[in-house]
C-alpha cells in the first residue's frame, strides 16, 4: 500500500583498471653498473598488462514507512562483495622490463584483494508548512557501517579505512 514501501535490490559493477594502475612505471637507478654494464635499479614498480577488473555485488533490502503524508520513516540493509581488489603486491621476483638495467625490490598493481561492506541506515523525515509560502523538513539519519579488506597474500581481515562506524545527523531544510 502507499504507507508502506519495500524494496529487493541486487546490483553488479565493475571498475576497469585505471592506466595509473595496469601502465605506470617508475623506480630509482643508483647510477652504478654491476659486471655486466647493467644500471642497477630498486624500488621500481612496474606495469602490469594483464590486471583485471574489480567486481562488485551489492544486495540491499529497504522499507519505508509513511504513517502521514508529511511524515516518512526508512530503513535500508545493505551488503556489498568487492572481488579482484587491485592492491599493490612485492614481487618475489623482479621483473625485468628495461634492456641494460636489473632491477630489484619491485612491485606490482595486481588482483589480489578483497572487500565486504555491509550496513543498515535508518532515517527520517518531517515536512511541515509555516505559512505565507514558508515550509521546512526536519530531518535526520543514523548510518552503521562494518566489514574488512583483505589484501596481497595478507590473511588478516583488516578494518576499513577512512570510514565511520557510526553516523548521526540532524538538520533542517527552510524554504520560501
Amino acid at each position: 500500500n502507499a504507507r508502506n514501501i519495500s524494496k529487493l535490490m541486487y546490483g553488479k559493477a565493475f571498475r576497469a583498471p585505471p592506466p595509473e594502475d595496469a601502465l605506470s612505471a617508475f623506480g630509482n637507478f643508483t647510477g652504478q653498473r654491476d659486471a655486466a654494464g647493467r644500471y642497477l635499479g630498486s624500488a621500481f614498480r612496474v606495469p602490469n598488462y594483464k590486471l583485471m577488473p574489480e567486481k562488485s555485488r551489492t544486495w540491499s533490502a529497504t522499507w519505508e514507512w509513511r504513517p502521514q503524508s508529511n511524515l516518512s520513516l526508512t530503513t535500508n540493509a545493505y551488503l556489498t562483495k568487492v572481488e579482484n581488489l587491485i592492491t599493490t603486491l612485492d614481487e618475489k621476483v623482479s621483473t625485468q622490463y628495461l634492456d641494460g638495467a636489473l632491477l630489484s625490490q619491485t612491485t606490482i598493481k595486481g588482483n589480489a584483494g578483497n572487500e565486504k561492506h555491509y550496513g543498515l541506515d535508518a532515517q527520517g523525515q518531517w515536512r511541515f508548512e509555516l505559512g505565507r509560502g514558508w515550509s521546512g523538513d526536519l530531518w535526520g539519519s543514523w548510518t552503521h557501517v562494518g566489514g574488512y579488506i583483505r589484501e596481497g597474500t595478507d590473511t588478516v581481515n583488516w578494518d576499513l579505512p577512512y570510514i565511520a562506524t557510526d553516523t548521526l545527523k540532524l538538520g533542517t531544510t527552510f524554504r520560501y
